[in-house]
């Protein structure tokens, strides 16, 4: 995941997050670059999922609980849009 793509992924978090829980774009910049360094120090790359919850933990530790919450939200939702098209996609195709 690019640098600008994470940071948008948390920015969009902290958007839906209620404005006196939301993080200031520097926390969020803190934030990006600390999963950006714990990556880069990582010997073997990583999976989406494992990225995630290396988001989520540095969100918890930013003391960002809320907007950690809304970006568990926003995985989950975008997991269910996944499946939800492959399922639909395997039906359309074995229906051809």
């Amino acid at each position: 995941m690019s640098k600008k793509k994470l940071f948008d992924s948390i920015c969009n978090a902290n958007n839906a997050t209620t404005e006196e829980y939301r993080l200031t774009k520097k926390q969020i910049t803190r934030i990006t670059d600390s999963v950006i360094a714990f990556c880069e120090d990582l010997e073997e790359p990583i999976d989406i999922d494992t990225l995630e919850d290396i988001i989520e933990k540095k969100l918890m530790e930013a003391q960002g609980y809320e907007v950690a919450k809304r970006y568990i939200t926003y995985r989950y939702e975008k997991e269910r849009i996944r499946l939800n098209t492959s399922l639909t996609e395997k039906l359309t195709a074995s229906n051809v």
